[in-house]
């Protein structure tokens, strides 16, 4: 198999899976599709939101031209195994995550939604997993396709789930109040233990 090949199918089977797969699951057992993008009714969010999906699509142009040996891929088994290593448990554990949120899971913020605070499964080690795992996705794919762009997708990605993870976490303190800064004080933002909730405003 031509390696050129393998960052374009861990790009697909990632958004094939995350996105596709779990909505799909997500209609037929809780009878809505989660996806909640651009529906807030503020353009800060909608900004955020066509940010995510830029981001996507950069990385879909830089997998495409990867595969077509317009970019060049990484060289040396090692680092090709540590980036499929990366790319595949990101997959996976992503999947997972999503899996334990249940009738909660959503792409974007459902203001008026209160489907219940999840701090069971990989939730019980961190308050972001998802995005956590999508990070170590982001940064397999860059380790695949050693190029400026994806390197700058990486660095994209972390500054914008960064924001967005604030803005879910006001969204969070709002809809579940107290039962939600119990669970910040004992469970990390990304890793346990590390980034509560550290902000003025989170606190108020």
């Amino acid at each position: 198999m031509d390696f050129r090949i393998v960052p374009l199918c861990g790009l697909l089977a990632y958004e094939g899976l995350a996105l596709g797969w779990r909505s799909w699951l997500q209609w037929r057992h809780h009878g809505g599709h989660g996806i909640q993008l651009f529906r807030s009714g503020s353009w800060r969010q909608h900004l955020r939101d066509a940010l995510f999906l830029a981001l996507g699509g950069v990385l879909l142009i830089e997998a495409v031209a990867a595969a077509r040996g317009q970019v060049p891929v990484t060289e040396g088994w090692a680092v090709r195994l540590l980036g499929v290593g990366l790319v595949a448990a990101g997959t996976v554990f992503t999947v997972a995550a999503q899996l334990d949120l249940g009738a909660s899971w959503r792409v974007g913020i459902e203001e008026a939604a209160r489907p219940g605070l999840v701090t069971t499964g990989w939730y019980a080690w961190s308050r972001n997993p998802i995005f956590f795992f999508m990070l170590l996705f982001v940064t397999g794919f860059a380790v695949l396709v050693p190029t400026p762009t994806s390197a700058g997708v990486a660095i994209a990605s972390y500054v914008a789930i960064r924001a967005q993870v604030r803005k879910e976490e006001h969204y969070l303190l709002r809809a579940y109040g107290d039962a939600y800064r119990e669970y910040a004080r004992r469970v990390g933002r990304f890793v346990p233990v590390l980034w509560g909730l550290t902000s003025r405003r989170a606190h108020a």
